[in-house]
This record gives C-alpha cells, sequence and structure tokens, in this order.
C-alpha cells in the first residue's frame, strides 16, 4: 500500500514510463528488458502482489502501446514479479527454503536463480507468441505450431547453459 502511494504521489510512475519510452523508441525488445529490469527493482521492496500492481498500471500500458496484445503484457509483468521471490536479493522463496535447510541463504538464493534460468526466458516468449497464452487463436493446432519451435529453442539454451556449468 505505501509503495504504492510512493509510486504515484511522487510521480516515479510517469518518469519510469517516460524513461523507458524514450530509452525503448521503437525497439521492443529494449522496452521488454527494461520493464523485466523495473519489476525485478520494484521487487525488492514490493510484495508479489503489490509488484503486480504497480507494474500493471505503469509499465503494462507501454507493452501495449508498443503493440503487445493485452494479456501478454500482463502475463510478462506478472512473471517478471513472481520469478523475483527466487533471485537475490528478496530471494523470499529460496530464504525460506534456505531456513528450512539449514543452509545459507545468499548461496540458497543463487543456486534457485541457477536453477530457474528457463524461468527467465518465458516472459519473452509470452510476449512475442501470444498464441501460446491462446490470444487470437482459432485451433489447437495453431498453438502446437506456434510454441514447438519456441519450446525447442528454450531446451537447447538450457542444455547449452548446464554443459557450461557442469564443464567447470
Amino acid at each position: 500500500m505505501i509503495a504504492g502511494s510512493c509510486i504515484t504521489v511522487t510521480g516515479l510512475a510517469s518518469i519510469l514510463i517516460n524513461a523507458i519510452v524514450q530509452l525503448a523508441g521503437s525497439a521492443t525488445f529494449i522496452g521488454l528488458i527494461l520493464i523485466s529490469w523495473s519489476a525485478a527493482s520494484f521487487s525488492a521492496w514490493a510484495f508479489p502482489t503489490a509488484n503486480y500492481c504497480i507494474m500493471a498500471s505503469t509499465c503494462a500500458p507501454i507493452l501495449i502501446k508498443m503493440g503487445f496484445p493485452l494479456v501478454a503484457a500482463h502475463f510478462f509483468v506478472f512473471y517478471f514479479g513472481i520469478v523475483a521471490d527466487i533471485t537475490p536479493p528478496v530471494a523470499l522463496a529460496a530464504y525460506a527454503g534456505s531456513a528450512i535447510a539449514k543452509g545459507n541463504p545468499m548461496k540458497t538464493g543463487i543456486n534457485a536463480t541457477k536453477l530457474a534460468i528457463a524461468a527467465f526466458i518465458v516472459p519473452y516468449i509470452f510476449a512475442y507468441s501470444p498464441a501460446m497464452l491462446f490470444v487470437d487463436v482459432t485451433s489447437v493446432f495453431e498453438v502446437i505450431r506456434s510454441s514447438s519451435p519456441r519450446c525447442s529453442a528454450s531446451l537447447a539454451l538450457l542444455r547449452v547453459w548446464r554443459a557450461s556449468c557442469c564443464a567447470r
């Protein structure tokens, strides 16, 4: 509640929107990266629900103006708000797990981030392939056709990443 008030009353929301629009211009990928960074930074001091409310009111409209469908824009900001629960310095879920396991919280947060590296790719797939969210889909075949190459590419990237981590 206080975080949302600080965002709107201080004018940070309009500054954030203008900065992202200025920096991204017509480059949608740059806009997505900037919005994911802002979602991660807001998650450092807001719970996931508050983070989504803030991002839905500030950054989702930017994505919609950039041409992304409404559902894809909201899934993008929601997903990054949730993924922040496993990434340090917030890592609420990872820190709770480390307390149960009596382990080092920061090490657990870093390992959680490494294990969930594919989770950082999924929102971009949603944004660029809204058929995976059943947006403007006329048949199940369309979803399969849209998702197959993206899933294969994600698996290939994950295999390359795991091979590079295991080689060390």
